[in-house]
């Protein structure tokens, strides 16, 4: 009789695995596993690039998150992988790539390199950041996260605000003709009228449904 054992070490999905890969890392190396991604309130990848030390983000005109910025360096001197590939950039104009594209319930883990080894581009003289995929699930999985934050800034602070149902969409001159002369009963008083108040909790959720349906020894066929 045979008796066959079989194991499977974690890939950096979890933090103790994530910290193995660190240790035996030939070059300066940085995981987030998905565990630590599941737990943050962080939606896109580049506002998980910002929890790692010496790495901040560029942020975009709305505030949130889009360049990884490496060491300090200009975010043109960086490189981004997913799974080890190197990602071409949606800006026929530049060579960087906005990390607030991929959604961060897609990774297994989050690699970010801040040393350039012989196997890597030559122009990644920043840092690399290395997006690793989740692969299909070995059965059906159904996962669902929600999630609630509150700043403390905001316990001793409201904002003001005003009634924008009496707004109209068109000007006088829309509704009424170019011959119109307006008066001010045309124009709604509610937006000098501000009440102040307390901002809602955020409130983040996700649901995760994965199934795999082709087996995999038919590869081998």
């Amino acid at each position: 009789m045979e008796v066959t054992v079989k194991g499977k070490r974690n890939g950096g999905d979890d933090d103790p695995s994530a910290r193995r890969l660190e240790k035996n890392a030939s070059q300066i190396m940085n995981v987030v596993s998905a565990r630590a991604i599941e737990i943050s309130p962080d939606i896109t990848v580049a506002n998980v690039v910002q929890r790692v030390s010496g790495v901040s983000i560029e942020r975009n005109s709305n505030g949130e998150g889009q360049y990884a910025i490496l060491r300090g360096m200009d975010k043109r001197y960086n490189t981004t992988l997913v799974n080890g590939v190197k990602v071409p950039s949606p800006d026929n104009k530049y060579r960087y790539v906005p990390l607030d594209l991929f959604p961060s319930d897609m990774l297994e883990r989050l690699e970010i390199y801040k040393s350039l080894t012989p196997n890597m581009e030559a122009d990644a003289i920043g840092g690399v950041v290395n997006m690793v995929m989740k692969s299909a699930p070995s059965k059906l999985l159904f996962q669902a996260n929600l999630a609630t934050g509150y700043s403390q800034r905001y316990f001793n602070r409201d904002f003001g605000s005003f009634s924008t149902s009496g707004v109209s969409s068109k000007s006088p001159y829309e509704l009424h003709g170019k011959n119109y002369n307006a008066t001010s009963a045309d124009f709604d008083k509610g937006t000098l009228d501000y009440t102040y108040k307390k901002p809602s909790p955020d409130l983040i959720g996700n649901l995760t449904i994965g199934n795999r349906y082709l087996d995999d020894k038919l590869g081998s066929y």
